[in-house]
């Protein structure tokens, strides 16, 4: 078969990626300094400007290759560490320019526009990168106007009035529009009381607490987003594009549909498209989760991401970049941490709903103990802890979700998904199940708390009905209409359960929307277009045993933070009508809860340390191994997960007598097809 294409024209505007716009001439990218493995390169553009950065950040941690990606809005660099052996440097800068955009993203509508930015762009407040250091500077003033210097009193109530007003302006936003008295109101009272007695030092402590708490939240949502994008799949920027009797080295961005390109043994697939030439074996659990080595012949279809285990292929393109089935993945999992945890909401609501409790009993402290035991009260904080541990708690959840081919779209879901007492299984979407596998899987959800289990098959299927009782399952004929099953869902649902619904989305559309969760075992072609909230790649129901168990452990994660950030406001409430608690005491039992809560969130970041250990190992020896035989890891490496401890290393062998060079083009060893 003769494959022949036009070589491509110089890549333009239309070739990069719809969210970065073509460079302009004055906003280029500059190296600053760089070693073997680390580069880091400057642009104006990016100062200040945080979507910009979270966008390249984005990009550049999904690069095979790029071990790690830091960019900081502050001083517009990007500091890539990337491996030598799979990377050259020109490459690296050359991938780095390709994300090159205008000073400004495209307008968008003024409703949808932070206030003083009617283009939509979202730079990063002045006031927020300094509300921590002012507020650390107040407190030093305070206490010298206060007790030695008393001319600089004036200015030590100017300060910690400025300090305060995010507090100010959102209990006056909670009392005019809601009609209520929200925590942020006790704040306000009692900066406003030491501004009228004068005692400035307590209340600049205050704000200090508090911007210290705001901060540790912001710090937290962007912990969470790293933990994510760590997990995104990696994808090589770089394919060997056919032209007639020659194959050239050129940028993804540059290739496009119906050009033809050769992926190797070993290799990553780069895109998406189809086999026209050759055969080979195809490994796609580095980002659609364990699974088996398919075989891919002539005419059909290979996804980018995708590890080539043995045979040489050339793909006929279909989509690149932004179009390709990973990438949806990679956007879906890169935004699954946007919503705000419920963990998180319910201590808002809580810290919301006690500020009148709050402030009667401080007004009670003040006539029994005195102003010392009010104060105190009034410290106590029931947000901070929880606003710095949930978000990487919940992260940590999605990201190895992720790691299994378990894509959670928000984080919310899998909080809910811990409290569900009921799952329908559309049995109609899995024809060649298992019934041991079944089996074992009703029996994974009861063991973890849950209470039904329906099975939807098909009117006039043979059914075991004895087996069914055996494992605790019920069973309720359909025909298989997308009807059908969503009123089925929604009268269980009507009947007080809280029910999971498990199918095939695009074919469910209306049973997924009617369940309190809906879960969909997808191909990777849909994944963009699945409208359930939880999506499975491939076919395995042994995910859903592991996906329970992730919830649970998330949840039980998360109470445990709760408790440790209630306990220590209780204490400061009854120490300070029994053992004489003040501003001091109440500082530091709640700086302990808060910090305690946040080494709990943090603590699961080890199982996800042992999980990309495992997957980095694999790779590596993916990589460097070509002799057969097999290769035992260690147990300590691979952990609990899905893939199994020994690697068999035939699918990845290479000729005998075959040089192998990393991509400086220096040789590393010769396989000599010995053992």
């Amino acid at each position: 078969m003769d494959i022949a294409v036009t070589p491509p024209t110089t890549a333009g505007a239309d070739l990069l990626p719809a969210q970065f716009p073509a460079v302009g001439p004055d906003q280029g990218w500059r190296v600053v300094h760089e070693i073997p493995g680390r580069i880091r390169l400057k642009n104006r553009a990016l100062c200040r400007r945080r979507d910009l950065c979270a966008l390249v950040e984005r990009e550049l941690q999904a690069v095979w290759g790029i071990v790690q990606c830091q960019v900081s809005s502050l001083t517009g660099s990007v500091l890539v560490k990337y491996a030598v052996q799979k990377l050259r440097r020109d490459q690296v800068v050359e991938i780095v320019e390709s994300l090159s955009f205008s000073s400004a993203l495209p307008a968008r509508s003024t409703a949808g526009s932070p206030a003083g930015s009617p283009d939509g762009r979202v730079a990063a407040p002045a006031s927020e990168s300094v509300a921590l250091p002012l507020c650390a500077v107040a407190v030093p003033l305070a206490a010298a106007a206060q007790i030695a210097v008393p001319i600089l009193l004036p200015l030590s109530a100017g300060l910690l009035a400025y300090t305060a007003w995010p507090s100010l302006k959102r209990a006056f936003r909670v009392a005019v529009d809601e009609r209520r008295v929200g925590g942020d109101a006790v704040d306000s009272i009692l900066v406003g009381g030491c501004l009228v007695t004068g005692a400035v030092l307590p209340g600049s402590i205050m704000c200090l607490c508090l911007e210290f708490g705001r901060t540790a939240s912001r710090r937290a949502r962007e912990r969470a987003r790293q933990v994510v994008l760590g997990q995104l799949a990696k994808i090589p920027r770089y394919a060997r594009v056919c032209y007639d009797d020659q194959v050239v080295d050129t940028l993804v961005q540059r290739v496009r549909p119906g050009d033809f390109v050769e992926v190797r043994a070993g290799e990553i697939v780069p895109l998406d498209g189809i086999v026209a030439q050759g055969a080979g074996q195809f490994d796609h659990s580095a980002w659609a989760g364990p699974g088996p080595v398919r075989e891919r012949g002539p005419g059909e279809r290979v996804f980018a991401g995708a590890v080539v285990v043995s045979g040489t292929v050339r793909i006929r393109v279909e989509a690149t970049g932004t179009r390709t089935a990973v990438a949806g993945w990679n956007e879906l999992l890169a935004h699954s941490t946007d919503e705000e945890p419920l963990a998180q909401r319910f201590c808002e609501n809580w810290a919301d709903r006690t500020a009148l409790p709050i402030l009667a009993l401080a007004a009670t402290a003040l006539v029994t103990v005195g102003p010392a035991g009010a104060l105190a009260i009034m410290y106590c904080d029931f947000r901070t802890g929880v606003r710095m541990s949930a978000p990487p708690a919940v992260a940590v959840a999605i990201a190895r979700g992720a790691n299994y081919g378990i894509l959670v779209k928000a984080g919310p879901t899998l909080e809910r998904l811990a409290r569900v007492d009921t799952f329908v299984l559309d049995l109609t979407a899995f024809p060649e199940y298992r019934p041991s596998q079944l089996a074992a899987v009703v029996t994974g959800l009861k063991d973890r708390g849950v209470s039904r289990c329906l099975l939807l098959t098909r009117l006039g299927d043979p059914v075991d009905l004895e087996w069914l009782d055996r494992i605790g399952a019920e069973h309720v004929p359909v025909r298989g209409g997308e009807r059908e099953k969503a009123e089925i869902v929604f009268d269980l649902q009507e009947f007080g359960d809280s029910v999971c619904f498990v199918g095939q989305g695009v074919e469910n559309r209306a049973a997924m929307r009617t369940a309190a969760i809906s879960l969909s075992f997808s191909h990777p072609a849909e994944v963009v277009d699945d409208p359930a909230q939880i999506l499975i790649l491939g076919d395995d129901l042994d995910a859903l045993v592991r996906l329970r168990e992730l919830a649970g452990e998330l949840n039980r994660n998360l109470q445990r933070t709760w408790q440790w950030t209630l306990a220590p406001n209780v204490i400061c409430i009854l120490g300070a009508f029994t053992l004489g608690f003040g501003v001091a005491a109440a500082m530091t039992l709640n700086a302990a809860g808060s910090f305690v809560a946040l080494a709990n969130g943090l603590w699961p970041l080890r199982r996800l340390a042992e999980d990309r250990l495992q997957r980095d190992v694999l790779e590596d020896l993916r990589d460097l191994y070509h002799n057969s035989g097999e290769v035992a890891v260690p147990a300590s490496v691979t952990g609990p997960g899905p893939s199994a401890t020994i690697l068999q290393m035939d699918k990845y062998r290479r000729p005998a007598g075959e040089e192998v060079h990393d991509n400086n083009g220096h040789e590393l060893c010769a396989n000599t097809g010995e053992e």
